[in-house]
């Protein structure tokens, strides 16, 4: 069995979810409010923006894992980080930026900057997402890793929140390109930790292939894993539901006329994420990751549902919210902890040449489309009278647990072809 990651390690892996949340929080939280409630698009086109940044991710993304699989021998996963860092700080700033044009043309540069920021994110966040297989290959190494991410994660939403909520211009058009600015700049010595440390200690001994052998293996790995089909499918739909909940949150307190108190909600998602991923990966140590991921699941529908059934004042509906949010920190801290054990899976039965960055490219993919379909399940709600947002949220989370049920993976499915002497889910 591997020898424990050392503490000081884990911090420094964490230290690029940080970085990456810097970005992410931002565009999750802010972004969607900032086109339609500051830039005054209609939610329609916003949703679209949203969506057509997926539908260049599903092109994207897998490009991207191929790439990073192929370069292996001569680019670390870590040192990618460096090579997208300063391009995604650029291109968040640009991402808020006001268009210099009107009508179509003012889309047009949404789209575009939109796109490119979502590529730039990829190229560094992907091979990162690798570093947890390749830093060790025990299974309770990586769920400590995973939590230990998601703390890191959570971290870099705190501090994104905490910016626009302190900065005295944040609420007006030129302090959100401000903070973003701040904030894409700030990212660049946190994957720098990361860079100098972590180590890779899994080393695969065979050659990476060509990237079009890689690509072709997209196909296999699809077509051979029943178990990897069903996990990018359950990511999707808890991407979705997590995403719809933390992009509605400052729309569910305009229509309850008490946006100070949507403001202060955008600071809850990273407060439950840092406090969270600790105790549910303990949980799912003594549990079971299948199970916990089940219970959070169902946590998350029912804190929702009846905070849309029994809506009423904003002090009500924020203790109800917060708790749906720390079941979507359940959720992710499970879905994550999960990917390792897929990647070892596939390494052993069918791609011994090494699909670590492939396999974290279709999961981003499927977690990034879930957060691009999400605006439209918002934008619905938006468009009838009284914007009820809560709705659209209580059926992502209806969906969520349905997947969950549905498609976690069974016992035995994540044993290892080198049976690791710890019981498996």
């Amino acid at each position: 069995m591997s020898l424990a990651v050392p503490r000081r390690e884990r911090l420094a892996f964490a230290a690029g979810d940080t970085g990456f949340n810097f970005v992410w929080q931002t565009i999750e939280l802010y972004l969607l409010s900032y086109y339609v409630r500051i830039l005054e698009l209609s939610p329609a086109v916003a949703a679209g923006i949203f969506l057509a940044g997926g539908i260049v991710d599903l092109a994207g993304d897998p490009l991207i894992g191929a790439l990073v699989d192929r370069l292996r021998g001569r680019i670390s996963a870590r040192t990618w980080m460096l090579i997208a860092g300063p391009p995604l700080g650029l291109t968040l700033a640009l991402a808020f930026l006001a268009p210099p044009f009107e009508g179509p043309g003012a889309v047009g540069f949404l789209a575009v900057t939109h796109v490119l920021m979502r590529l730039c994110y990829s190229l560094g966040n992907i091979p990162y997402a690798t570093l947890t297989a390749r830093i060790t290959e025990n299974p309770a190494e990586q769920v400590r890793l995973t939590a230990t991410r998601m703390q890191g994660a959570a971290l870099g939403g705190l501090l994104a929140a905490g910016i626009y909520n302190l900065l005295p211009l944040s609420k007006q058009w030129y302090g959100v390109p401000l903070g973003a600015i701040v904030l894409g700049l700030a990212a660049q010595p946190f994957f720098l930790i990361t860079w100098a440390g972590v180590r890779e200690r899994v080393v695969l001994t065979s050659d990476p292939v060509g990237i079009d052998r890689q690509l072709s293996g997209f196909s296999l790995l699809l077509r051979k894993s029943g178990l990897l089909r069903r996990l990018l499918l359950l990511i999707f739909f808890a991407g979705l539901s997590t995403t719809v909940l933390h992009k509605g949150l400052l729309f569910v307190f305009d229509r309850l006329d008490a946006r100070e108190w949507g403001y202060a909600a955008t600071v809850v998602p990273s407060v439950a994420l840092f406090a969270g991923a600790p105790i549910w990966a303990a949980l799912a140590r003594r549990d079971g990751r299948v199970k916990v991921l089940q219970f959070a699941a169902l946590f998350h529908l029912l804190a929702i549902g009846t905070a849309w059934i029994a809506e009423s004042s904003p002090i009500l509906i924020a203790g109800l919210i917060s708790l749906a949010i720390f079941a979507s920190a359940g959720l992710s801290t499970m879905f994550w902890s999960l990917v390792p054990g897929v990647i070892e899976a596939c390494e052993a039965r069918i791609a011994s040449e090494g699909c670590a960055a492939r396999i974290y490219g279709l999961a981003n993919l499927a977690r990034k489309l879930g957060q691009a379909v999400a605006p439209l399940a918002l934008t619905l709600p938006l468009m009838l009278p009284g914007e009820d947002v809560l709705s659209g949220m209580a059926m992502a989370a209806l969906f969520a647990m349905a997947a969950v049920l549905g498609l976690a993976p069974r016992r035995g499915e994540l044993r290892s072809a080198r049976e690791n002497p710890r019981r498996s889910d």
